[in-house]
């Protein structure tokens, strides 16, 4: 096992970082941006942990280029684009009841990059950046499967 010098850092392990830094606002929330999220949510505050932990772990097993890090990092990453399709693009495509929507705006309402809409579900700001920053995790990690790194 080769170490990386760590003035040299990799794609991998930059988007990781800023996908730590950036997920890692949402737990002491930002005004404006992105609202806190807090221990009494349950399950969902503990899956983002896991998930938000696991950036940290894919720096890491990038930084001693462990072998299976792309797919540790493919995983994580459509995991991640799963839940963010259900919670936040689903209604987008496929508007939901009015309640619905009133709700989701009422806990979302922040910054939004485009909308919010009266008949669908917009997205807000904090959300569009972290998904673009998924789908370059998830390009990274399809690049580097498919070019065998690290064998």
């Amino acid at each position: 096992m080769r170490w990386r010098r760590p003035h040299f850092m990799s794609t991998l392990q930059g988007l990781a970082l800023a996908l730590t830094v950036w997920m890692g606002l949402s737990f002491c929330g930002v005004r404006g941006l992105v609202t806190a999220l807090r221990p009494d949510m349950g399950g969902w505050f503990l899956l983002s942990v896991l998930i938000w932990l696991a950036f940290p772990a894919i720096y890491l097993l990038d930084f001693i280029r462990f072998r299976y890090v792309k797919w540790v990092a493919l995983v994580v990453g459509l995991v991640m684009l799963g839940i963010e399709y259900s919670a936040h693009w689903h209604g987008l495509i496929f508007p939901g009841s009015e309640a619905e929507i009133a709700n989701y705006y009422a806990w979302y309402n922040k910054l939004y990059f485009f909308g919010p809409f009266d008949d669908r579900i917009a997205p807000d700001l904090y959300y569009v950046i972290l998904d673009f920053m998924i789908f370059a995790l998830v390009w990274i990690a399809i690049k580097r499967v498919a070019l065998r790194a690290y064998h």
